[in-house]
């Protein structure tokens, strides 16, 4: 019974970033319709980013959504374009269509959301552990007594030595 509503644990901020995100996505829609798709896109991630985070506020959950959302904004709105013929199919049974196609769109998205996770984390993983291998062979070049990469080239001649 204690696992049925531990969803509201989080129900104040929940509603917090719904209200915000709609203010920002609606502020941008005042500029033009394509600024205002293209954020509604920039914070898709919020909701699954707010709970998978815990110790995220609404504000970090924006911006960190932005951030993973950066160059997927195209695969989501394509993922999403897919379901057109669905909607359309389950619009023309009454609406009762609806009921299947609805979930099974929201499910597609936390699966991106999760794919996109696991990209980023993948990615930041493989950028740190590069960094830090080319990071050990300059290391290993001072400690093996060369003097750095430009160990070979002849000293630089100085000011002094020209005049």
């Amino acid at each position: 019974m204690g696992d049925l509503f531990s969803g509201f644990k989080r129900f104040s901020q929940a509603i917090l970033l719904q209200i915000w995100q709609s203010l920002y996505i609606f502020l941008w829609f005042l500029f033009f319709i394509i600024p205002g798709i293209v954020k509604s896109y920039s914070y898709a991630m919020s909701f699954y980013i707010l709970r998978d985070k815990p110790n995220y506020n609404w504000r970090a959950a924006l911006k960190e959504s932005q951030s993973i959302m950066e160059g997927h904004k195209m695969q989501l709105f394509l993922l999403d374009l897919s379901f057109i013929g669905w909607y359309i199919l389950g619009a023309l049974c009454l609406g009762i269509g609806l009921l299947f196609v609805a979930p099974y769109h929201l499910m597609a998205r936390a699966n991106f959301y999760e794919a996109l996770i696991a990209t980023s984390e993948e990615g930041r993983s493989n950028f740190y552990e590069q960094e830090a291998r080319e990071f050990d062979e300059l290391f290993d070049e001072f400690d093996n007594g060369q003097n750095g990469p430009d160990a070979d080239d002849e000293p630089s001649k100085g000011l002094s030595d020209d005049l």
